[in-house]
């Protein structure tokens, strides 16, 4: 049996974790196997917004070898941006060489998918590396 639920409404500050951070479309599956009531699989993903960086992430894992799914597609990332962001979670001073733009990432996209359904939508069977 698997179980979905989505998220359509946006999450601000999730967790209380930084008021820059913003989930759109989350969504969460969890397959159970009914002989011993353990979880088979997983889904999670959604749409991120930090700061000027977004993405979008899914992923599912579990048990069966043939559906599996890891998508993620990041646009506008400052890696001296990200450091500060998470030095601001972890309270510590993070900096990149060089300074902001030393490393920027304008698109990032990996696809890796066995073919399988999720939410209505169709993941090809395929390995793709866009940058």
């Amino acid at each position: 049996m698997l179980q979905n639920s989505e998220l359509k409404t946006s999450w601000v500050n999730p967790f209380q974790l930084n008021q820059a951070v913003t989930i759109n479309n989350l969504k969460a599956g969890l397959g159970i196997v009914y002989e011993g009531g353990v979880p088979s699989s997983i889904t999670l993903g959604g749409n991120v917004v930090v700061g000027k960086v977004h993405g979008s992430v899914i992923i599912h894992t579990g048990v069966d070898p043939s559906k599996q799914l890891l998508h993620v597609n990041i646009i506008n990332l400052d890696v001296a941006d990200l450091l500060k962001a998470i030095g601001s979670l972890i309270e510590v001073d993070l900096k990149i060489p060089g300074g902001a733009n030393a490393f920027f990432i304008r698109k990032l996209e990996v696809y890796l998918s066995t073919g399988v359904e999720l939410f209505n939508v169709y993941y090809l069977r395929s390995i793709r590396l866009d940058i």
